[in-house]
């Protein structure tokens, strides 16, 4: 009844200023004043509060008017800026949404529930031009089992630096509405990486979302808003559980930030994970697509700014095929921009250099041997992985080699200029913490690594001459474990 308490207070205030111009009583209760005063000030703390998370709250409920010149004067001023006042045709209640990254920072695509089976939309329009919309239409995908139905709508032509505002839905029903901010047209950006969020491991799914939740709410509060999320794979601890998916997408924060997301081996064989996870320019020839899971997991590849992200599904064994396919993409991009990406990231869930058990795993050493040398002669600059539910950072590797530079005193340099066939590897600790694993063999090509059995997640700042990775304690109010600068070769 927020709403219900701010238009009792601005009455009670208009008759205490109607008393002092000795229209009406004089003997306003004063104490009365007061309380609703405050009334006025926590309900407008709170409007305030819900224009910066991002979406706006219902304010559906009825509103008691002392007199009808006040209750149209109260419609009128709702009505200048009708869809940032908070779905006044707001219906549908929906968790499953979240918004996934486009083939570059112009699109994303939009994931949700379905209500109805046909007719739903995205419909988007800029914060400041509420009157020119345009309907993207939802495409339903089912899964074979008919268990998960979600739109999925592609929304394109987005311009730089630019406040939009969406919801979901179809005419007089829609979700509530919420805000997300593009990427200004030249410039920096910068994005969250999570490793294995897993959600399920611990055995208490709903915990295990709060979580995730809370972790990626921790970033964004503590080391300011990002341009797209990164999820390097094992979102779920259960292929098979629609409601562990649903609770990694239930985040608001995924509403309003794009997420890019990989095939971790607990994804590996999922009905689900094309049903709720749309990769983009997933490679026409199906390289890295298992045998065992459906169409709508192959290798992809997406562009943000002068940036290329090569992203593989490393379940896939084929080696050959991967650096195949990052071969073409790279030799697009030069066809397509007359020049090479001022940066390549490659990302993959399993971790090439481990510092777990994993390291001894039948493929561990395939992988290795066959992508390192390959990310080197290709020019990649970093390569993000995960897996390991545990924390390290490579030296500069050319191919399998380590680089090992110390500063005098024999610490580690904290900021490193990349040489020609260098590669910086990191690999993540879990986000959530509802797995870890212990640290086993501290290899000679490790430069930093760490276990407190604390979630990790890393903010990567993305310049034209440098990268700047900063790891943080997602769960002691992000504190910083180590920070690390990349300088361009």
């Amino acid at each position: 009844m927020k709403r219900l308490k701010k238009c009792s207070s601005i009455l009670i205030l208009c008759m205490m200023i109607a008393g002092l111009a000795g229209c009406g009583k004089t003997d306003v209760n004063v104490e009365n004043t007061t309380e609703n005063t405050e009334a006025v000030t926590e309900s407008s703390s709170e409007e305030q509060e819900s224009e910066e998370t991002g979406y706006i709250p219902d304010t559906e409920e009825e509103v008691v008017a002392p007199s009808q010149q006040e209750n149209e004067e109260t419609e009128s001023e709702e009505e200048t800026e009708p869809e940032q006042e908070a779905g006044k045709d707001y219906q549908l209640e929906i968790k499953t949404m979240s918004m996934e990254i486009g083939s570059d920072e112009t699109n994303v695509s939009i994931v949700w529930e379905h209500t109805y089976p046909e007719g739903e939309v995205i419909r988007l329009w800029k914060v400041d031009d509420p009157e020119s919309y345009t309907d993207f239409p939802g495409k339903l995908q089912a899964s074979p089992d008919n268990k998960v139905k979600n739109y999925v709508a592609h929304v394109t032509g987005l311009l730089p630096d630019t406040k939009y505002a969406y919801k979901a839905g179809k005419e007089e029903e829609w979700t509530k509405t919420y805000y997300f901010t593009t990427k200004p047209d030249v410039g920096d950006f910068q994005f969250i990486v999570a490793g294995d969020p897993q959600i399920g491991a611990s055995e208490e799914s709903a915990e295990d979302g709060r979580r995730w939740d809370a972790a990626i709410n921790n970033m964004v509060e503590q080391t300011g808003k990002s341009n797209f999320i990164f999820s390097l794979g094992d979102q779920v601890e259960d292929r098979n559980n629609p409601y562990q998916f649903n609770l990694f997408m239930e985040p608001r924060e995924m509403k309003k930030t794009p997420v890019a997301t990989l095939v971790g081996n607990h994804d590996l064989g999922s009905p689900y994970y094309s049903q709720y996870f749309t990769m983009p320019n997933q490679d026409g020839k199906k390289r890295g697509q298992p045998d065992n899971m459906e169409t709508g997991a192959a290798d992809y590849s997406f562009t943000y700014g002068d940036t290329l992200f090569l992203c593989l599904n490393t379940n896939d064994m084929n080696n050959k095929n991967h650096i195949a396919f990052m071969t073409e993409t790279i030799e697009n991009y030069v066809k397509e921009h007359g020049k090479r990406p001022n940066w390549i990231i490659a990302a993959m869930h399993h971790s090439i250099f481990s510092i777990t058990d994993h390291l001894d795993g039948k493929n561990y050493k395939a992988r290795q041997e066959a992508l390192a040398p390959a990310f080197s002669e290709l020019g990649v600059d970093v390569v993000l992985m995960a897996h390991d539910h545990a924390h390290d950072r490579t030296y500069m590797m050319n191919g399998t080699t380590p680089n090992v530079v110390k500063n005098a005193d024999g610490s580690r340099p904290t900021e490193v200029k990349a040489q020609a066939g260098e590669v910086l590897y990191f690999t993540l600790n879990s986000s959530t913490g509802s797995k870890f694993y212990e640290q086993v063999k501290i290899g000679d090509m490790i430069a930093f690594n760490n276990q407190e059995n604390i979630p990790n997640m890393t903010k990567v700042m993305v310049r034209e001459d440098r990268i700047i990775f900063t790891t943080c304690r997602v769960e002691d109010n992000c504190s910083v474990l180590e920070e690390f600068v990349l300088l361009h070769k």
